[in-house]
């Protein structure tokens, strides 16, 4: 970072967060649902977050272009070798296999698995995640101040995102005291240094999804 780069205005930032973290609890603990049958209600609430976390945050990116780590006009088209993230993606779901194995003694897959997972985990979460906290918010911080801090403060707001649901469920507690939360946090390490590296959002994505993928079938 230099002081004759651009940077998105902290007061932008701040902002998007109170609205985003707000609208999202809200959103979350007020248990809206439009339909009651759960593939209309999963869609439905596929698109919302879409419509409200991936929305605001690529027309952002695009306002500030040129204030971001990786520019917007790059960020879906810069070139990047696949074999290393290839070698990342298999070694995360052995990880999820492996426990699996541990657990169990045997390999077993999820028999709550289903095609409405699909939509409303597979297809959905990983694109608005990576968009919101990599994309924009990452993307931002890191003209703002350093790598470490800025993956650092993106990691620690993507935990926090999580803590409407878990409030929700009622496990908020449990994921602390089992040490859940820090699974949460090395996940959004290893997404944020993957766009580091790759200065490609489409990579964590991707990753990102394949790696949702692999929690529902085991």
């Amino acid at each position: 970072m230099t002081n004759l780069q651009k940077q998105v205005p902290t007061k932008i930032i701040g902002i998007y967060l109170v609205i985003f973290f707000l609208w999202w609890s809200f959103y979350e603990l007020s248990g809206f649902q439009l339909f009651a049958t759960p593939f209309p209600q999963a869609l439905s609430g596929s698109l919302i977050k879409f419509a409200t976390w991936t929305v605001p945050a690529f027309l952002l990116m695009k306002k500030y272009h040129d204030s971001l780590y990786v520019p917007f006009d790059k960020i879906f088209t810069n070139k990047f070798r696949v074999a290393p993230y290839i070698l990342i993606t298999f070694l995360m779901i052995s990880y999820i296999i492996l426990g699996e194995w541990v657990e169990h003694g045997s390999l077993q897959f999820s028999n709550s698995f289903n095609a409405t997972d699909l939509i409303g985990v597979f297809l959905f979460v990983g694109i608005t995640e990576e968009m919101v906290f990599r994309g924009w918010l990452l993307n931002a911080l890191l003209l703002k101040t350093t790598t470490i801090p800025a993956v650092l403060i993106s990691s620690v707001l993507f935990l926090c995102i999580h803590f409407p649901i878990w409030v929700k469920t009622g496990s908020f507690i449990q994921n602390f005291a089992s040490g859940g939360f820090i699974n949460v946090l090395i996940l959004s390490i290893i997404f944020s240094v993957i766009f580091l590296k790759s200065k490609n959002i489409l990579v964590p994505i991707v990753i990102h999804m394949l790696w949702d993928l692999a929690l529902l079938i085991f």
